[in-house]
C-alpha cells in the first residue's frame, strides 16, 4: 500500500512537471516551496532539468567585458595577374586585401545561470561612435563562469573604444 501511495506521488510530480515550469520558491517567512505556479512575492527560481533555468525573481542578467585587445585579420584576397618582362621581372597586376577587425576577449557571466551571447549581444563601439554587432559569435557561459576567445565585426572598422556584451533572451 506505501509503495502504491509513493508512486501516485511521483507520477503527480511528473505531470506537474511536464505541464509547465518548475520553480523552487521562498516565500516571505522564509519556506522554501516548489511549485509550478509562484505566488507575488515570492523569490523563485526555475529547477533545472524541470522547466526553464531563467530566474524569475528579477535578477539581472549580466555579463562583463573583463578585457579586450584589437586586431586586424586579412581576409578576401584577390589579385589580377600581370606579366613577366625578358627581364624577368613582374609588371602590372594588383592585390586586393580586405581587413576584417576582431577582438580577442574574455566574458564573465555574472549570472547564477548559464546564458548564450549570440552576434547580437557584442557591441563594438568605434572612435566616431558607430555601434557595430559581431559576425558569427556565438557562445554560452556557465554560471559565475568566464569565456576567452575572439569576436570579429566585419570590415572598416576604426578604433573600437567601448565593448559591451548583452545575454540572449
Amino acid at each position: 500500500m506505501k509503495s502504491l501511495i509513493v508512486l501516485c506521488i511521483l507520477i503527480a510530480l511528473l505531470n506537474t512537471a511536464n505541464a509547465g515550469e518548475f520553480y523552487k520558491c521562498v516565500d516571505q517567512n522564509g519556506n522554501t516551496v516548489l511549485t509550478t505556479n509562484p505566488q507575488e512575492g515570492m523569490k523563485c527560481k526555475g529547477i533545472e532539468g524541470i522547466g526553464s533555468e531563467e530566474p524569475t525573481d528579477g535578477e539581472p542578467q549580466s555579463c562583463e567585458i573583463v578585457n579586450y585587445s584589437q586586431y586586424e585579420v586579412a581576409s578576401g584576397i584577390s589579385s589580377t595577374p600581370g606579366w613577366v618582362t625578358s627581364s624577368g621581372f613582374i609588371v602590372g597586376g594588383n592585390t586586393v586585401t580586405h581587413h576584417d577587425t576582431c577582438v580577442e576577449l574574455t566574458i564573465k557571466n555574472n549570472d547564477s545561470v548559464a546564458r548564450t551571447i549570440t552576434d547580437s549581444g557584442i557591441i563594438a563601439v568605434t572612435k566616431k561612435g558607430k555601434t557595430i554587432n559581431s559576425e558569427g559569435f556565438m557562445v554560452r557561459i556557465r554560471p559565475k563562469g568566464m569565456y576567452k576567445g575572439k569576436a570579429c565585426f566585419g570590415r572598416g572598422i576604426s578604433a573600437i573604444v567601448k565593448l559591451t556584451c548583452n545575454f540572449s533572451k
